[in-house]
């Protein structure tokens, strides 16, 4: 069976993606029910399927403030992860026991001019490591 892979996308190419949705028409019929929103829910339900599960993306969606992000997160992202965080179990956030840049410096001691490297310009990096000043 052959094994499907998660595309890499950003909340910005996300954003960017919701914001050339937004209709107008879905707008204004969704202004009338409440919601401040123009963006269609089967386009947002398409959306996400494409995304799959993705927690940490999630996150940076949520933060955004934005409510179509906001429904995109709520579709991808990993509810038991925010339960078990509750209760004080950081494993959850997987990348901070052993992440990416673990396994790539394992990699690069085996091999010094090692190509496959995950971490750089990933957004593990981005999220788990404080960028230098």
């Amino acid at each position: 069976m052959a094994q499907m892979t998660v595309p890499q996308t950003t909340a910005a190419e996300v954003l960017e993606e919701l914001a050339a949705l937004d209709d107008p028409k879905v707008r204004a019929v969704n202004a009338r029910h409440g919601d401040d929103h123009g963006v269609n829910l089967s386009q947002l339900r398409a959306l996400a399927k494409r995304l799959r599960t993705q927690h940490a993306l999630a996150q940076e969606l949520w933060r955004s403030g934005e409510t179509p992000a906001r429904l995109v997160a709520i579709l991808i992202c990993k509810p038991k992860e925010f339960a078990a965080a509750d209760k004080g179990f950081t494993a959850v956030k997987h990348q901070r026991e052993v992440g990416t840049g673990y396994f790539d410096s394992v990699t690069t001691a085996i091999e010094a001019n090692a190509s496959t490297g995950a971490l750089k310009g990933s957004t593990e990096d981005e999220q788990f490591f404080e960028k230098a000043a």
